[in-house]
């Protein structure tokens, strides 16, 4: 009854999407479907149902600003994610 939304994969690949919530849950590994899908129903859900939203980092927005500012940049990689050539 959250009128949440699902992606299933395999093998235990899992998107949640709680619009109710603004929330998406994405589990990836191998995790069994119904085990995953007791951990969204039963902790993360219940967790994030909130009256109120969570206070604001400053330090954390910066620090995030300013990381993105740097892979804007052209030729930039982002070091152990997207465009570093990692796999």
């Amino acid at each position: 009854g959250n009128g949440a939304y699902a992606a299933l994969g395999y093998p235990g690949n899992r998107i949640v999407v709680v619009p109710d919530l603004q929330l998406v849950v994405v589990i990836t590994g191998d995790l069994a479907g119904a085990d995953s899908r007791y951990l969204v129903d039963r902790s993360v859900i219940p967790a994030a149902s909130s009256a109120q939203p969570l206070p604001a980092e400053a330090q954390a927005a910066q620090e995030l600003a300013s990381r993105i500012a740097a892979v804007s940049q052209p030729g930039s990689q982002a070091p152990g994610g997207v465009g570093s050539g990692r796999r």
